[in-house]
């Protein structure tokens, strides 16, 4: 068994899904401190079962969770799976049926940790003695962390005795006997508790029989209380009858009297009701008298009112008159003040009209006109004046800076010509694109050779493709029909199994049936076969004697015997039942002796008295079929998996084959696209240094023209700075500033005057704009004024006809009063008739009201006699209802307590006619009553419980018995496991002594040992080391140097990897302490075990002779803070590639 594969996910700072392929042979892990390398180690000891957080480095388990940076979040979730390779089934036996066993444990916040092997949850002890068994495990000397040499070196000898016991293969055996121990020292306490618990369900048996005497005499006393309750209880069912007759009879003379009196309120009614008859239509012409008044009452006040509302209106309109007449007499005094105003705007605008300033206005524009043009004069001679003094100045300048550009361009064109080194680097860059074209050849060939290895890898991985997908298709059709047989299968077992639930086993399980026959078998027997065979059952088969005289075979039959075997029970039925043709059965069938039968395949079938049936197919034939059924599925089942397995192992081969294909082709095309890459650089580096020569090159062609360009242009300059200097020189020299001076001076004065010429001429314009503006307001007053004259005459003839209105409204209110008083005057008469019809029908209402008073008092006392004779009926009923309600609850006690209907009791009483009273009896029952209760509790229940305790100590002791036969089989296994544990470990020890001795030799020299001390039990003695390199004496390994004791301890672990060589072996920096000489001879130990091929070595180290001695490095890198990456390079492949491009 191999480990083969590590994928961490969310572990530490394996934050990102990682896989680490442990591969044969050496595995290296390089990388800088801090980058995670030891997580890996950590990842492994975790999977393994480990279960203190300071082993992995942690506070907590938790702490195993990636935890997050700055730039990552935390996760919750934390997963190791392990693959282990079992391709020669020498693991545990559990797993021993599978190729893969893959362990994974996954932990989440706050939820614990999850253990699952091949799919299936498991314990973590299962976890750690599953790793136990294959010499692996937490604590296993094969995982070899930093500190791990020194804690060897400086441990006990008792506590490097379970180097010894991995080794020797008993650490799973050990645990196992650990368990046993526990198991065993449970059974002893709970055989000392189960005897404790005896003998208390002893004590308390013998209590239980004390309590039994007292039960009995609880018994007897309860008869005797019953005896009294019912005397009592039927004396007091006799008195409650004779009350209930007494009742009776009063309540029926009372109802008598209630009878008459009824009669007599009867008669009242009547009399009462014709006198309220004459009430209603008496009431009625009252009512419609007062109706008739008030109505009457109601005009009257109309009237008034409507007399006080026209004297309203009257002064109303009066009032309005008034405030026409003043409105009127205000629009006129408007009319004529329009008028007024009028007047006095149209001789304002005559006065502004006849006004005019034009000759002042003219005399100062044309003063000021004059004073503009002298100052434009004078500005025109300073203009002038200031633009040759300009000119002059700018030529002097311009032929300076002519000169000095010429005497500069004359010095630089000097300095060009004397630069001219171009042939020299041409000659260079011709050398140059010489070597690069070249190194373009070489490239290209190498592309070349890259393409075609490229096509020849693409061709073997479509090959492989097509292979996996080909094995994939049929391994899918194999698992297919493997999984529709077996569920096929189970569905069988399933209904096999719930015919099987019963506790007699059916005689149909006993009888085998040829394929075909099941249905005449079923036809035959029918449910006859679901009995069970022997005596004592409700039915069944019992073996009776089979006549020594065969039954006739009919013609064309055949018994159905040759075609079933089963218990000999069934004989006799067999051998009378024959297999016919369907069609002849009803023929044949007539032949039949007594007890004999027909049957078809079909299921038909025949009896020997007439009765048949056809196309039946019974419950037994069913179970046969499905048998049948089941027996071929497994036939086929057996078939079936191993072409599975065969098709599952061409899958794997060829997912494999596709897999190395596929990452050859990703090789050759990453090869391929290096060398391509490589290519371009060249061929772009060869064009560049061409193109780098053709720019010397015409730079130099340049350089010739340019060179005869700049002698002429040196000619050119040298005639140009001679006419500069002739022409500087012949400038005349700078004139007087004086005479600029004055006209400046003059021209200020000008403009000043211009000025105050302008200011009056613009005060003159103002003042005409003021006055034309007057003008126009008095324009817009006056049309104002015109428009209010307007409405005012529209408002006076308004008014003049709301006045005529009013006046007329007036005079129609005035004559109103006197047609008002007229209908008042009617309206008086009126009332006064309805008045008098009012009084005489009051008068008739209360002669009717008088009558209907007398009757209803005579009704009342009448009424008043009824109710007194009913509250003694019903206080008689009362007493009636107490009686017999006294009676039924007597009675309802009586059933009650005593069970019996109260007619009964008296035939349970022998003297029930010449009882005490109820008083007396009553004391009996009590005094009977006290004296149980005086006996205090009572278990009546001590009989059934004593029973019940008696079969609890039966089975505590078949318990006790049973403890006892286990502790003395637990004894014996621990014995067992002890005597195993001591002849492997001593075996063990003398390999392991052997190959130490050999090793350390090899790797330090001189001498070594190994020894076991304090205790004569192999199982319990400690291990002790001696070495004594060469040149000293032995000695302990705790007085060597570092380096001796790294190598002592390295050959101790690598003589237990020879004894029982573990699948996998870590060594993390143990080659830290060692020299270069030493650390060869240690990768030379390395080579030779990796070269058995019984352990996989994972390196982890930072020594360049190691890691140039590995078959392949893994870089544990952390491109981002705390989190690592895992990179891998083959070197073993590398070394391939590189002898291949040497012999290529």
């Amino acid at each position: 068994m191999h480990f083969s594969r590590l994928r961490l996910v969310g572990f530490k700072s394996f934050v990102d899904p990682t896989d680490l392929l442990i591969e044969p042979g050496l595995t290296g892990v390089v990388g800088p401190n801090g980058c995670g390398k030891s997580n890996l180690l950590e990842a492994l000891r975790w999977i393994m079962g480990e279960a203190s957080p300071t082993r992995v480095r942690g506070g907590g388990m938790e702490d195993v969770i990636f935890a997050g940076t700055s730039l990552r979040p935390s996760r919750n979730l934390a997963e190791v799976t392990l693959s282990l390779a079992n391709p020669g089934r020498d693991g545990p036996p559990r797993w021993n049926d599978t190729d893969e066993i893959e362990v994974t444990r996954r932990i989440e916040r706050g939820s614990g940790s999850a253990y699952v092997i091949n799919g299936q949850d498991m314990r973590a002890r299962d976890v750690r003695h599953f790793f136990a068994d294959i010499a692996s495990g937490t604590s296993s000397s094969a995982l070899v962390n930093q500190g791990h040499i020194a804690d060897i070196i400086n441990r006990k000898p008792a506590n490097r005795r379970h180097l010894l016991e991995e080794a020797a293969g008993i650490a799973g055996l050990q645990a196992r006997r650990h368990e046993a121990d526990l198991r065993l020292q449970g059974a002893e306490r709970n055989l000392d508790q189960l005897v404790v618990v005896i003998e208390n369900l002893e004590a308390r048996h013998a209590g239980l029989r004390r309590q039994e005497r007292m039960a009995q005499r609880y018994r007897n006393l309860a008869k005797r209380i019953r005896d009294a309750e019912m005397r009592w209880r039927l004396r007091l069912w006799q008195d409650a009858g004779e009350a209930l007759v007494a009742a009776g009879e009063a309540f029926a003379a009372i109802e008598s009297e209630v009878a008459e009196l009824t009669g007599a309120v009867a008669a009242a009614t009547s009399a009462r009701e014709d006198a309220a008859t004459a009430v209603p239509p008496a009431r009625q012409a009252l009512s419609d008298a007062d109706r008739a008044l008030h109505e009457l009452d109601v005009a009257r006040g109309v009237l008034e009112a409507e007399g006080g509302r026209i004297d309203a209106a009257l002064r109303e309109a009066r009032t309005a008159l008034g405030q026409l007449a003043d409105d009127l007499e205000r629009e006129q005094t408007l009319k004529t003040e329009s008028h007024e105003a009028l007047a006095a705007l149209d001789a304002e605008r005559e006065g502004l009209v006849n006004s005019s300033d034009g000759p002042r206005i003219a005399a100062a524009e044309e003063a000021a006109r004059s004073a503009l043009r002298e100052v434009q004069e004078i500005e025109t001679q300073v203009i002038e004046a200031t633009r040759q003094a300009a000119a002059l100045a700018a030529e002097r300048q311009a032929l300076a800076r002519e000169i000095a550009d010429c005497e500069s361009r004359l010095a630089s064109l000097d300095e060009d010509v004397r630069d001219d080194d171009g042939g020299a680097a041409i000659d260079a860059a011709r050398t140059d694109l010489a070597r690069r074209r070249h190194q373009e050849d070489e490239a290209r060939q190498a592309r070349e050779g890259g393409r075609r290895d490229l096509v020849r890898h693409e061709e073997a991985h479509v090959t492989a493709r097509r292979v996996e997908e080909e094995t994939r298709l049929a391994l899918r059709g194999a698992d297919q029909r493997v999984e529709r047989l077996e569920s096929a299968a189970e569905a069988l077992e399933a209904q096999a199994w719930s015919h099987e639930q019963g506790d007699l086993k059916p005689l149909l399980d006993s009888v085998e049936v040829s394929a075909g026959y099941e249905n005449a078998l079923g036809a035959a027997l029918g449910d006859d076969l679901e009995a069970p065979s022997g005596d004592g059952h409700e039915r069944g088969w019992q073996l009776v004697a089979t006549p020594a005289a065969p039954p006739c075979l009919p013609a064309g039959a055949e018994p159905l015997s040759r075609h079933v075997t089963g218990p000999p029970e069934l004989t006799r039925r067999l051998e009378r039942t024959w297999v016919v043709d369907a069609l002849a059965g009803s023929e044949l069938a007539a032949a039949l002796g007594p007890g004999e039968r027909l049957v078809s395949r079909d299921g038909d079938m025949w009896r020997w008295d007439g009765y048949y049936v056809t196309g039946s197919r019974s419950g037994a034939a069913t179970r046969l079929a499905q048998r049948a059924r089941l027996e071929a599925l497994r036939r086929d089942l057996e078939e079936a998996r191993p072409d599975r397995q065969r098709a599952f192992e061409a899958h794997a081969s060829a997912v494999e084959t596709e897999a190395a294909a596929r990452l050859g082709e990703d090789e050759a095309r990453r090869t391929a696209a290096r060398l391509g890459d490589r290519l371009a650089a060249r061929v772009n580096e060869a064009a560049a240094a061409a193109r780098t020569l053709a720019d010397l090159e015409e730079r130099q062609e340049r350089r010739a023209a340019e060179v005869t360009r700049m002698e002429e242009e040196r000619a050119s300059l040298e005639e140009t700075l001679a006419r500069c200097r002739s022409d500087l020189s012949r400038l005349p020299e700078a004139d007087d500033e004086a005479a600029l001076l004055a006209l400046r001076q003059r021209l200020d004065l000008l403009r000043q005057e211009y000025l105050e010429r302008q200011r009056d001429c613009d005060r003159l314009h103002q003042e005409r704009d003021h006055r034309l503006g007057r003008i126009e307001a008095i324009n817009r007053e006056r049309d104002s004024w015109r428009s209010r004259a307007v409405e005012a005459r529209q408002r006076i003839a308004d008014m003049e006809e709301r006045i005529a209105s009013r006046r007329a409204t007036c005079e129609e209110l005035e004559s109103a009063p006197e047609r008002i008083a007229r209908q008042q005057r009617d309206l008086g008469d009126r009332i006064g008739a309805a008045r008098e019809r009012r009084k005489a029908d009051d008068d008739r209402l209360v002669t009717a009201e008088t009558r209907l008073a007398e009757a209803e008092r005579t009704l009342r006392q009448h009424e008043q006699a009824l109710y007194a004779r009913r509250e003694e009926r019903a206080r008689r009923e009362g007493a009636l209802a107490q009686a017999n309600q006294r009676s039924g609850d007597v009675a309802g006690q009586i059933r009650h307590h005593l069970s019996l209907v109260p007619e009964d009791l008296a035939d349970q009483v022998p003297d029930a006619g010449a009882l005490a009273e109820a008083g007396e009896l009553e004391q009996r029952y009590a005094r009977a009553v006290r004296e149980r209760d005086n006996m205090g509790p009572v278990n009546l229940t001590a009989g059934t419980e004593m029973t019940e305790i008696a079969e609890q100590i039966a089975a505590m002791e078949r318990e006790r018995s049973d403890l006892e036969k286990a502790i003395q089989r637990l004894r014996r296994g621990i014995s067992e496991l002890n005597r195993e544990g001591r002849e492997r470990l001593l075996a063990a020890f003398n390999d392991i002594d052997r190959h130490f001795q050999d090793l350390h030799r090899r790797l330090a020299g001189g001498e070594a040992r190994l020894s076991l001390v304090d205790s004569d039990d192999p199982l319990e003695a400690g291990l002790e080391v001696d070495a004594n390199p060469s040149g000293k004496k032995l000695q302990a390994l705790s007085l060597l140097s570092g380096g001796e004791q790294a190598m002592a301890a390295l050959a101790l672990i690598f003589a237990l990897f020879l004894t029982n060589p573990s699948p996998v072996c870590v060594l993390d920096e143990v080659d830290a302490p060692l020299d270069d000489a030493n650390v060869a001879r240690f990768c030379d130990l390395l080579d030779e075990f990796a070269a058995t091929d019984s352990t996989r070595f994972l390196v982890i180290t930072h020594h360049r002779v190691t890691m140039a001695r590995m078959h392949r490095l893994f870089g544990v890198t952390m491109s981002e803070p705390g989190v690592s990456q895992l990179v891998s390079v083959d070197l073993d492949a590398a070394e391939r590639l590189r002898d291949d491009a040497t012999a290529g």
